[in-house]
């Protein structure tokens, strides 16, 4: 943990203690499941970095089928999806105290699937809080892709790739690759090719689509042998694929993230656009 996180959770605990009793601060390489140590009874947990690190907690609680309420709070760069941490220990205080009534948002946010067969036989898959990308293996190379939408074909893209994007996923990498920023209340997913060529317009998707929660996208890869692609779910470790299945997970209960409304009671992804961008 980096010395702002560590302050910051030790305040944030210290805090808590006063108000709730219990907490239990950890790093990540202690979380239940990579040590033997079991988890005490525990109602949920506060996360504390940035995004990234919510993103490392989050794999973590999806490998090991962990289940319970988070409450992020921003001690990284950005922290979209984060809480801001007050600077007064009163308001931090009460901050607190919204958590342990639930006067906040809580938002159920799914999580995305990838399946593919390795080496043609063996079942495989990823899953995702952000985005899954499907990139060029080698560098300097393009991505020769086709795909389509519950068996329709969408075309092709020749470029640096795509990348399918749950609704809180599409503020992260989505809009580095000019997708559409979502509001997370809205259900769906978002397909962004990445800097299609130009010199390759025919029958090549060119612009963001974004579809129901629903949908089932199949994405082939051409010429695999020649232009190899790897598939990466949120930042994670890469696994060449010749075809994979995308869909919005169904049978994997959604993350909970606990949000703090704006002291006018609105939600404040609006303000968070403001801010972050």
């Amino acid at each position: 943990a980096n010395d702002l996180a560590l302050r910051t959770a030790n305040r944030i605990a210290d805090a808590w203690r006063s108000l709730n009793g219990g907490i239990d601060i950890r790093s990540a390489a202690q979380f239940p499941g990579r040590v033997k140590q079991p988890m005490p009874p525990t109602d949920g947990l506060f996360v504390v970095g940035g995004d990234g690190f919510l993103l490392e907690i989050v794999s973590l609680m999806t490998l090991y089928s962990i289940r319970m309420p988070i409450c992020g709070w921003n001690a990284g760069h950005v922290g979209f999806h984060m809480n801001d941490v007050p600077h007064a220990d009163a308001d931090l205080a009460s901050a607190l105290r919204k958590v342990v009534d639930l006067a906040c948002e809580v938002e159920p946010y799914q999580l995305l699937v990838a399946t593919w067969l390795q080496d043609g036989r063996v079942p495989m898959g990823v899953r995702a809080f952000n985005e899954i990308a499907f990139i060029p293996q080698r560098p300097g190379q393009i991505a020769k892709l086709e795909f389509s939408v519950d068996g329709q074909s969408l075309g092709m893209h020749s470029g640096d790739g795509i990348l399918i994007a749950t609704p809180q996923g599409t503020t992260g990498w989505g809009v580095g690759a000019r997708g559409p920023a979502m509001d997370p209340r809205v259900p769906g997913m978002v397909l962004i090719p990445k800097d299609p060529h130009p010199a390759m317009r025919y029958q090549q998707l060119l612009f963001p689509v974004v579809l129901p929660p629903g949908a089932r996208i199949t994405v082939h890869v051409v010429e695999p042998e020649k232009r190899p692609v790897a598939v990466i779910a949120d930042g994670g470790t890469p696994a060449t694929i010749l075809e994979a299945t995308i869909t919005m997970d169904a049978d994997t209960p959604p993350i909970t993230m606990l949000s703090l409304r704006d002291a006018d009671g609105r939600g404040r992804f609006v303000r968070r656009l403001y801010e972050k961008f």
